[in-house]
């Protein structure tokens, strides 16, 4: 029995050891893997560190092309602002041409009113001893129609008297038939005819005076009526000279508000100094503008080539990141059952003394537990001799 004691408890000696050993190089393991980890974290460390370098300088490149593309973007804006600044310039001095054309015709304008209202002055002087003499031909005419009337109707009467009368007298006739009186043969015929004829003269004197008369109306007629053209004339070229005067003022209060002045200032001077001015700053900021519109160029094509690197390196970042972390999870796993097994403080080198003396321990175990094992089959045997001879 006691044979058989000692080889249990010799076992389980030996299942110490043994489990003592897998203890100790399950230890081993793990802090070689830390170490093998501690390098690992080490490298995707500085692979990271790198790569943040890296990737820090393309996004401090991508920074300075976006800054040089913004520059060249505001710079644009800024030549498109000055061109429209000129153009406005540019139009202002259209509209002070068209004010000083403007001031040009309101002067003539008034010139022509002046004129003409010296002009209607002297022709109201003239019209009024013309507008008497009208009227007194006119009545004239009046009196001469009524002299012809009445001429025509004593023409008339003795040619009737006349004709009845020449009727009975013949060339040969020698006593009047109205007073007697003895006139030589044909004499009373051609005193007949002399009667006749004297009536027809002054019918034709009173239509000669009329005509007269009538012939001189109508030059002053045309004078009169052109006097009174020149005198109404003022009033239209009074409306021409307001309309005129009124754009003048219109077109000075405009360009007066575009400059921020008086209308009384001198417009055409402000006005061509903006132009100059205008133009100016648009050339000079077109200078400015080409090399940045080279600059721009290049940053955009630079910017395009480093943002495709710097997604590459933000992705090889993101994929050294998860490996980073997957060191130090294992790392920690190991720490913890480092730490289970109490051997946090423990080094590699210290393990490894304590598993060379644990496999000592077991082989000396294994040895003693061979003896034992021989001992206790002794004994067995013996009993079951003695066994056997009882028997």
């Amino acid at each position: 029995g006691s044979a058989s004691d000692a080889v249990t408890a010799q076992n389980a000696a030996i299942a110490t050891i043994d489990q003592n050993i897998v203890v100790l190089n399950a230890a081993r393991i793990d802090l070689a893997r830390r170490g093998q980890l501690a390098a690992l974290v080490s490298a995707e460390q500085q692979d990271r560190t790198a790569l943040a370098n890296v990737i820090a300088a393309h996004r401090t490149t991508i920074a300075e092309a976006d800054a040089a593309i913004s520059q060249h973007s505001e710079a644009s804006a800024d030549v498109a602002r000055l061109r429209s600044l000129a153009a406005s310039a540019r139009s202002l001095n259209e509209a002070m041409a068209d004010c000083l054309h403007l001031e040009a015709q309101s002067g003539a304008a008034e010139a022509a009113l002046a004129q003409g209202r010296e002009a209607a002055a002297r022709a109201s002087v003239e019209l009024m001893p013309l507008e008497t003499q009208l009227a007194d031909l006119d009545s004239k005419i009046a009196d001469a129609q009524r002299e012809r009337a009445e001429a025509d109707r004593h023409a008339s009467a003795i040619s009737a008297a006349l004709s009845q009368l020449a009727t009975h007298i013949h060339e040969d006739d020698t006593d009047c038939p109205v007073c007697g009186t003895q006139f030589e043969p044909g004499a009373l015929k051609a005193l007949a005819d002399a009667a006749a004829s004297g009536s027809d003269h002054r019918l034709a004197q009173a239509d000669d005076a009329l005509e007269s008369l009538r012939a001189t109306r109508p030059a002053l007629s045309d004078e009169i009526r052109r006097l009174r053209g020149i005198v109404a004339a003022v009033d239209g070229l009074d409306r021409t000279a307001r309309a005129a005067a009124d754009a003048v003022t219109d077109a000075r209060a405009s360009i007066a508000e575009t400059l921020a002045t008086t209308p009384e200032s001198d417009l055409a001077a402000l006005a061509a100094a903006r132009s100059r001015d205008a133009d100016t700053a648009l050339a000079a900021a077109e200078v400015a503008l080409e090399p940045l519109s080279a600059n721009a160029a290049a940053a955009t094509e630079q910017r395009s080539s480093v943002a495709a690197d710097l997604d590459d390196l933000i992705a090889r970042d993101s994929q050294s990141g998860t490996r980073l972390a997957r060191y130090q999870a294992e790392d920690k796993a190991c720490a913890d059952r480092i730490a289970a097994r109490n051997l946090s403080n423990a080094t590699i080198g210290e393990i490894e003394a304590r598993l060379t003396a644990e496999r000592e321990r077991g082989e000396d175990a294994r040895g003693r537990l061979g003896r034992l094992t021989e001992a206790a089959s002794s004994a067995t045997a013996d009993v079951q001799r003695e066994q056997a001879a009882l028997d």
